[in-house]
């Protein structure tokens, strides 16, 4: 992804998760992925495809088996967030915030909502908690509840106003605005937008392309733990995107108004555990494939004429058998 200057630098994260029988699943299997100041960017692709667990690692809740996680400064330094613990990794934390689908889950239910808030805010918390809940359309008074006593759609806010509290610099949001009605939805991407405009970078987790294409400006298309295109927005609505994964996700939705290109239109991911040697996707693509589909995991490569749109397929880069 590109942008402003850069931010967050992810290399060859791996991480495996046991399964049953002995077996593993590789959850993420070498992502590395670049994001920049004041960018907003998303992860495309289906559920199983380790869009979650990336979230997690980059928001450095969850530990990758390898890989590097490099958080740089604004002025020119860099650290490892891989390497820090205690105090130091709580306060790269607070720059890198993340917000879960399942509200329930993310909020304490013996605090008040308000406090949840205020405890990000610091200084100023007061004034600043009635502001910023009344910029998500809730009343300021809402402060003074429990979660308990709130809808889901009100309690996805309340985190979505925590997280904003702490001023990060980057804001990863795991489909999170999936379960809000469409005017509350609009309201809090129009929040979210002026937060990006000020320099905050927006990463959106989502397997909605139609929201990709109006929010971000890039994305990434993750397949059973490999990006397998990184591609401008714009070719989602024109349909140039290149890899056939892409391509069936695009002929799958279903707000989408422009016919498909020719591809492979199975989108559902084969099993994490039993990962096939060669292209993972190669069991359910419809285009011609040469002997190195079969035997070589392919890896990202810029597009003819366009250095910014990469992808991972030979053929569709016309690369002889």
């Amino acid at each position: 992804m590109s942008g402003g200057t850069l931010l967050l630098e992810a290399a060859d994260l791996r991480k495996e998760f046991g399964a049953a029988a002995g077996a593993t699943a590789r959850a993420l299997d070498g992502v590395s992925l670049r994001i920049h100041r004041g960018e907003a960017g998303a992860i495309l692709g289906e559920s199983g495809g380790g869009k979650s667990t990336l979230a997690l690692v980059l928001a450095r809740l969850l530990d990758p088996d390898s890989g590097s996680l490099v958080l740089h400064g604004p002025e020119g330094g860099a650290v490892d967030l891989r390497r820090l613990e205690g105090g130091a990794l709580r306060r790269a934390r607070r720059s890198i915030q993340l917000i879960f689908q399942d509200p329930g889950r993310a909020l304490d239910p013996r605090q008040r909502v308000g406090d949840a808030i205020a405890e990000a805010y610091g200084a100023g918390a007061p004034r600043g908690v009635g502001a910023l809940l009344e910029r998500l359309g809730l009343d300021a008074s809402i402060a003074e509840r429990y979660p308990r006593e709130l809808s889901g759609g009100e309690k996805q806010r309340i985190c979505v106003a925590r997280a904003l509290a702490a001023e990060p610099e980057l804001l990863i949001l795991d489909e999170a605005t999936a379960s809000l009605d469409a005017g509350t939805r609009r309201l809090v991407l129009d929040v979210l937008r002026e937060r990006q405009r000020a320099g905050c970078a927006i990463l959106m987790i989502t397997h909605e392309i139609g929201l990709a294409r109006w929010f971000c400006s890039r994305a990434a298309v993750l397949y059973l733990g490999r990006i397998v295109e990184e591609l401008p927005t714009s070719a989602l609505r024109t349909g140039a995107a290149l890899h056939p994964y892409t391509q069936a996700l695009l002929a799958a939705d279903d707000d989408r108004s422009e016919a498909p290109r020719t591809g492979s239109q199975r989108t559902a991911p084969a099993d994490a555990r039993e990962i096939p040697r060669g292209c993972r996707y190669r069991a359910f693509c419809l285009m011609p494939q040469i002997p190195s589909c079969a035997t070589e995991a392919p890896y990202l490569e810029s597009s003819p004429g366009d250095v910014h749109h990469r992808v991972a397929c030979p053929v569709v880069l016309g690369r002889n058998p």
